[in-house]
């Protein structure tokens, strides 16, 4: 247990700054994800039909084609987004469901605060070039992320003997600033912090592996398993497209539609090259948080979907793969989800500053007060 607790301590106390950073960038990035996810620009959630939705996707990819963009993403509304949404590259347009009027434009990438703070959150802006031998700026994060984890299943193991001293009170706001009290409230605020804790570090680390997760969760090339013995005419319209899509998922939710990122050249198996579709994206009944992860393999050159499946076909493993950015990020999930591990990473950070406080209060002289001398 002395070991234990002398590990917890000193490492804690190392790696406890770049930890803080870490927490502290992930507070603002999750306060901006939120705000996003509530942001609905004066617009209340209509629902539309397949037909409406595609006219209006033809008409709007028209329009920024025609001002020279290409068009990287689609999105229609929801009750969480209520109003459609265009992504061109780094530009990300808002329209307004009922009359296609322009509600807002964004730059993502361009500097800024939230440029500065996602480099912080993900390589301490120390690029992802190798920084100390062969790890980069991602792999130090990821370290100082599972560390952590480890620190925190440690002070789970010293607090369970402490257990009946556990205070609410304590584990929110300590009642002063002497050195017991930020202790108390360093150990009852990590413990009630210690999954969501867990959660965040572990899903954090895997954002940055998921080069090798996809293949330890054996989520690779998913979609090669769900081709179609036929392929499916889907004619050259978003009508018609949806249409397609549909009726191979009658039960799903459109939500939207991507371009892949894979720019280079076609890699067909089983004769079938699916690097370059575009993915249909629906939401069943069986998707988790109502997370559209039911998809449709279109590929826009043959006019023809060549694969599909729905999220429940999936084994445990790759479903897991498809929710490591939404569990860190909120990314796509309810925003009262991206609020809670907004609100507990900024917990998080207290009880890190008031553990690290509590610990150099202990490292530092006391001073003595000198003795009263008694009057003659």
């Amino acid at each position: 247990m002395a070991a234990l607790r002398w590990l917890h301590r000193w490492v804690g106390l190392v790696t406890g700054v770049a930890f803080t950073i870490l927490t502290l960038t992930g507070v603002y990035l999750g306060a901006e994800e939120w705000w996003r996810q509530i942001t609905a620009h004066g617009q209340s959630f209509q629902p539309q039909t397949l037909l409406q939705q595609g006219q209006t996707l033809d008409r709007l990819s028209e329009v920024r084609e025609a001002a020279g963009e290409t068009v990287t993403g689609l999105a229609v509304p929801t009750s969480q987004y209520p109003f459609y949404r265009i992504t061109a590259g780094r530009s990300q347009y808002d329209y307004a469901a009922s009359d296609d009027a322009l509600l807002a434009h964004s730059e993502r990438g361009q500097g800024g605060l939230g440029s500065v703070m996602m480099d912080l959150h993900r390589t301490f802006m120390l690029g992802r070039d190798p920084v100390l031998g062969t790890l980069t700026g991602p792999d130090l994060a990821a370290i100082i992320t599972l560390i952590g984890a480890g620190l925190g299943l440690i002070g789970l193991v010293l607090w369970w003997p402490l257990r009946r001293g556990f205070r609410w009170r304590t584990a929110v706001i300590p009642r002063n600033t002497r050195r017991g009290e930020l202790f108390k409230n360093h150990v009852h605020g990590a413990t009630l912090l210690s999954l969501p804790l867990l959660l965040l570090c572990i899903t954090g680390a895997a954002v940055t592996y998921r080069s090798q997760l996809v293949q330890w969760l054996d989520a690779k090339e998913v979609e090669y398993r769900y081709l179609l013995d036929t392929p499916v005419p889907a004619g050259d319209t978003w009508t018609e497209r949806l249409a397609a899509a549909q009726r191979l998922i009658p039960d799903g939710e459109f939500q939207r539609v991507s371009w892949p990122r894979f720019r280079g050249e076609p890699k067909p198996r089983e004769g079938v090259d699916l690097t370059h579709t575009v993915q249909l994206a629906f939401a069943t009944p069986e998707d988790w948080f109502g997370v559209p992860n039911s998809r449709v393999f279109l590929d826009l050159n043959s006019g023809q979907i060549q694969a599909a499946y729905r999220f429940d076909q999936l084994s445990l493993g790759q479903k897991l793969y498809r929710f490591i950015v939404p569990l860190h990020s909120g990314r796509l999930m309810p925003s009262g989800y991206t609020l809670t591990i907004t609100l507990l990473c900024a917990w998080m950070s207290w009880v890190m500053i008031t553990g690290m406080v509590a610990m150099i209060q202990g490292m530092w002289p006391k001073r003595r007060r000198a003795p009263r001398v008694a009057k003659a």
